[in-house]
């Protein structure tokens, strides 16, 4: 089974494609688009969205890079359209659950229960009591995140939250002796700080706050006169902070004041983030009556070089860099310490859908947002060619439908008024009304066509079966003609029954005259009488002889002019 799992954060959008075969976890892909969110344009119509105009074209350009092919496509709800509740039920029983957890949200939130789309989970059950995990989302925020998804052809399979995500990592990575206890996981990007309370892998308590890496590139840029662009470049290529062991040790000496400052203006634009995971871990303890053993940071801000002591330091609690990619793959696969804080999201996305516990899972996916409901199944991108081509063809066919219509109809008018003539040349003038009776019955035409016909007497004509014309003469005088002698024929003529014949031909000998054979080849026809010899010269150079012939044809009158 092949799962993409989309972790979509405000600095940039983390894809991973993971291949599960019998229980082994393959890492196949992962992508890390960054969000450029363009320039405000001044009087546009505010429209409420999930998805920035940034995050939509990131997510098109890690979707058309390559052509996907999965099974299940899992995204996380953005941190800041969702909030988190954890209830105790004295009961087990799912559907009383369900029922209790109406009422009690309908008393915690400031919307209406209509309003909202909700998903829990069971964490545990002790005696006949249930403590349960609540994910709420506002229901017009779903149908936005789906329209939008559905926009760029992704049919989600199901979309779930960041702390449900860590649970999975947790689950598969936490170290044995933190196994069951309290832990804190923190997640610290670009715009927001996500602190998570665990109870060993399982969500109890989170916080967002707003003190992030942005806030440290602020610092650098104003301590330092740098544009943001250029002070983000300095903080992930060279920030590190300093702590009070770095500053007192052996090599303290050797650090710089310069590097003392700028460790500090690091320092100092983390103070907030600190306060704030302080803040919570005292409300988690107030309300659970625990307190975390240990904290694991990931994101692309915990990269700073130092930051595990330094919140260390600050926080007085053990601080682990979160490293999971090798106790979830195995030790084929080795991620640098840069893509794990980036992908850790979105690698617990995915495993969170290799198997789904009916009881334990948080997806919005669910009731009226359910995949196979509605438009919701239907992947309109998947079909976007093949109905291009369907479209051209349809237009195609009734182009041509029309074209031929147009030219049947003109050929129509035609053979109308060529119908029209021919009737009016053998039945002469006829009126409107009649014409077009004889065009629309052809039994009416037919009777008026032979009525007129009989008007006219049969007339037989004789076909004389003598016919002797100018050809048969020529055929008669050539097929005879001795082929022993060469023969130049300048004039042969057939007119009114007479025929005139002239040529050359070789004198011969004075026993073997050649214009006397051609004489007698004549007679022998049978075709001419009055047969005579106008002249016969001999021309003592070229030794050929002139002759004029000159006859009569017979059955003159069959004998048609050439």
């Amino acid at each position: 089974m092949k799962i993409l799992s989309l972790d979509i954060g405000s600095h940039s959008i983390k894809a991973v494609e993971l291949d599960v075969s019998f229980g082994r976890v393959e890492l196949s892909d992962f992508f890390l688009e960054k969000v450029y969110e363009p320039a405000a344009v001044e009087n546009k119509e505010d429209k409420r969205t999930v998805l920035s105009e940034g995050q939509i074209q990131a997510i098109k350009k890690i979707i058309t890079s390559k052509p996907f092919k999965f099974d299940r496509l899992s995204v996380n709800f953005p941190k800041g359209w969702v909030t988190t509740r954890l209830f105790n039920f004295p009961t087990k029983d799912r559907k009383i659950i369900q029922s209790s957890l109406n009422f009690e949200l309908d008393d915690d939130i400031p919307f209406s229960i209509d309003k909202i789309v909700h998903d829990f989970a069971i964490l545990n059950n002790e005696s006949n009591t249930s403590t349960i995990y609540t994910a709420l989302a506002l229901k017009s925020d779903i149908v936005l995140l789906l329209s939008e998804l559905q926009m760029l052809g992704l049919d989600t399979d199901s979309i779930s939250i960041e702390p449900w995500a860590f649970g999975y990592l947790l689950k598969k990575t936490i170290p044995k002796e933190y196994e069951g206890r309290p832990v804190c996981v923190v997640n610290i990007g670009a715009t927001l700080t996500s602190i998570h309370m665990f109870l060993g892998d399982q969500p109890v308590f989170s916080h967002t706050s707003t003190c992030a890496g942005n806030e440290v590139t602020k610092a650098i840029a104003q301590n330092y006169g740098l544009n943001f662009e250029n002070a983000e470049k300095a903080k992930v290529e060279g920030a590190f902070l300093l702590t009070s062991e770095h500053l007192n040790s052996d090599q303290g000496s050797a650090i710089s004041e310069d590097q003392k400052k700028f460790s500090e203006a690091i320092a100092v634009s983390l103070i907030p983030m600190v306060r704030e995971i302080k803040q919570t871990m005292m409300s988690y303890k107030s309300q659970y009556k625990l307190s975390p053993r240990a904290i694991f940071i990931t994101g692309g801000t915990s990269l700073i070089a130092n930051m595990q002591l330094y919140l260390e330091e600050q926080l007085k609690i053990p601080v682990f860099v979160f490293s999971y990619m090798s106790k979830v793959v195995g030790q084929s696969l080795q991620l640098s310490e840069n893509t794990e804080a980036h992908i850790a999201t979105a690698v617990g996305l995915g495993l969170a859908n290799i198997k789904v516990e009916r009881n334990y899972q948080i997806n919005f996916r669910k009731d009226e947002f359910s995949k196979h409901a509605g438009l919701g199944a239907f992947n309109f991108q998947e079909f976007k060619k093949p109905l291009k081509y369907l479209a051209a063809s349809l237009i195609f066919v009734y182009f041509n439908l029309i074209l031929q219509g147009f030219i049947l109809s003109s050929r129509s008018a035609s053979q109308d008024l060529a119908l029209e003539r021919s009737i009016k040349s053998v039945l002469g003038p006829v009126s409107s009304s009649v014409m077009t009776t004889y065009k629309t019955s052809g039994s009416t035409l037919k009777n008026a066509v032979n009525k007129e016909v009989s008007k006219y007497k049969k007339t037989e004509v004789a076909i004389s079966n003598t016919s002797t014309n100018a050809l048969d003469v020529l055929n008669q005088v050539s097929n005879g003609m001795p082929k022993d002698m060469t023969l130049d024929v300048n004039y042969f003529q057939v007119k009114d029954g007479k025929f005139k014949f002239t040529g050359f031909v070789d004198a011969g000998n004075i026993s073997n005259n050649n214009a006397d054979r051609i004489l007698k080849h004549l007679q022998e026809t049978r075709v001419f009488t009055d047969l005579g010899k106008d002249k016969v010269e001999v021309d003592p150079k070229t030794k050929k002889a002139r002759f004029e012939f000159s006859a009569k044809i017979a059955e003159a009158g069959n004998v048609k002019n050439k």
